[in-house]
């Protein structure tokens, strides 16, 4: 009698599966190489499996490993990015432009980027629409305004993107120039003071002048006078036959003229000091001090050379020495000082020179530019010309410093001929 088969439930169908595989037995109904051909095959792409997620989860980690290098690079970059709708409305920002700004990121997302300018916001509105409208890259500058109310000069760079979802955005740099722009302000003030230069040199080569025809008038050109007039009352005298009294008298000329000669010496000793040339900067300023003290005896100048005359490049000797004369000048001709301190020292590869005085300051704002000035500006001019820099502190009551440095390669005498 045939038996009757019972249905092969689903689940007991996997034990017995489980169970075959387990023991390497063989169901009763399956032919044996059919089943060690099934089972060789569920293996197989058991493996295959397993080696496919085992290349997704390494592909997913690669992915997950770029997306943090990519988040880095934006959220670090040198320069602002930020992701704009077409309402101006920021959708992300990098944390570069948050600290561009002063503020935290969150507080960028969702707001009008145009209301983080104040002067300039419609000429941010006008860019934007021109990115969404030609659809093409567009630059402006604009003045945007920090936490605190500081100003930063920005580059805008701005590119159309559409997304997958038909999302239109634009993608913008912001580039902080206010280096930059502070530098090009600097060059225009350069070539602004270079272009009154002339001007200056030639003011200051009338004031020379003009002082030097009234030393010549006011000394020599006196005493020439009065002594031709007395040369002539000799001659009547020596017409009449008195030469003895007319001898007298010539020889009561001999103080008058070495008064003249030492007039005259004293006016081209202060154009170029023949001790320049001869002895070096030390001693023609130590001379200088000492002839300053002779027509203004209420005022003592103490001289502190720190430095030796072999120390000092040659093209820097005649740039000191001016530097100096020109400071004690304005010292007696303005300060009202009784006492004034010349320093002149060597530190390491530096050469400083300082002159300070007592005297009644000034108000630096309020000098400069003025044209009368003429002694500050031939002081800066000199100072840069020479290759130094040029300091002056003052104050209203409380004296003036006038301080300049210069930078000396090692190699004295490499630098002086690279000046010549």
């Amino acid at each position: 009698m045939k038996r009757d088969k019972k249905p092969i439930v689903k689940d007991e169908l996997r034990t017995r599966a489980e169970s075959c595989i387990a023991t390497g037995e063989i169901f009763e109904d399956v032919a044996s190489d059919f089943a060690k051909d099934m089972v060789h095959e569920l293996r197989v792409h058991q493996v295959e499996l397993e080696m496919q997620n085992e290349e997704l989860r390494r592909a997913q980690a690669e992915i997950e490993e770029s997306r943090a290098r990519y988040s880095d690079l934006y959220d670090f970059a040198p320069v602002g990015y930020l992701t704009l709708d077409e309402h101006g409305l920021v959708m992300e920002a990098n944390l570069t432009l948050a600290k561009q700004l002063g503020i935290e990121r969150t507080h960028l997302i969702n707001k009008p980027f145009h209301l983080f300018s104040q002067s300039d916001g419609e000429t941010i509105r006008e860019h934007l629409r021109t990115v969404f409208e030609t659809q093409t890259p567009q630059t402006c500058r604009v003045l945007l305004l920090g936490k605190n109310g500081e100003k930063i000069y920005a580059r805008m760079e701005s590119i159309f993107i559409a997304e997958n979802n038909g999302a239109k955005r634009c993608r913008t740099n912001v580039i902080d120039i206010t280096l930059a722009r502070q530098a090009e302000a600097a060059i225009r003030q350069s070539r602004d003071e270079l272009a009154q230069v002339p001007a200056r040199l030639l003011a200051a080569q009338e004031e020379d002048r003009k002082r030097l025809a009234g030393e010549l008038h006011d000394s020599i050109g006196q005493t020439l006078a009065a002594l031709k007039f007395r040369i002539e009352h000799i001659l009547d005298v020596m017409k009449n036959g008195k030469f003895t009294e007319g001898m007298a008298l010539l020889e009561q000329f001999i103080p008058t003229l070495q008064y003249s000669i030492d007039e005259t010496r004293t006016i081209y000793m202060g154009l170029r000091p023949q001790l320049l040339d001869d002895f070096g900067v030390i001693a023609a300023i130590h001379w200088y001090r000492c002839e300053l003290m002779k027509l203004y005896p209420h005022i003592h100048i103490e001289a502190e050379m720190r430095i030796e005359e072999l120390d000092i490049p040659e093209r820097l000797k005649i740039a000191i020495f001016r530097i100096s004369q020109e400071a004690l000048n304005n010292v007696t001709k303005h300060a009202r000082a009784e006492w004034v301190d010349l320093v002149l020292v060597k530190h390491c590869d530096m050469i400083e020179l300082s002159v300070s005085d007592d005297g009644i300051g000034f108000d630096l704002d309020q000098v400069h530019g003025c044209p009368k000035s003429y002694g500050l500006s031939g002081m800066k001019e000199r100072t840069e010309q020479s290759g130094g820099k040029l300091t002056i502190e003052s104050v209203p009551g409380k004296g003036t410093t006038v301080r300049v440095v210069w930078c000396i390669p090692e190699g004295n005498n490499d630098w002086q001929e690279g000046l010549g």
